[in-house]
């Protein structure tokens, strides 16, 4: 199951990731909440995959911008409106 209430490293998250996880999933809104409520979440949470919660709205860009992820699993991304 997702931490879903800690601050985790990337390096933890990639640790805590379900076997059959071959992506890394992350969404962003302005709550974690109103997230939670997603279908995407509920499906991916179900599977026992683990997510990144971004509410802060430097989140996105940062990863966008400076994130180079030393695995070979590529980044999936669930938008929320």
């Amino acid at each position: 199951m997702s931490l879903l209430s800690q601050e985790i490293s990337l390096e933890e998250y990639v640790a805590n990731m379900a076997p059959a996880q071959k992506h890394i999933y992350y969404i962003s809104g302005e709550d974690k909440d109103a997230l939670m409520k997603s279908p995407s979440v509920e499906k991916l949470l179900a599977l026992d995959y683990e997510i990144i919660f971004m509410t802060d709205s430097v989140d996105e860009y940062t990863v966008h911008e400076i994130i180079q992820i030393p695995i070979s699993r590529t980044p999936i991304v669930v938008r929320s409106q």
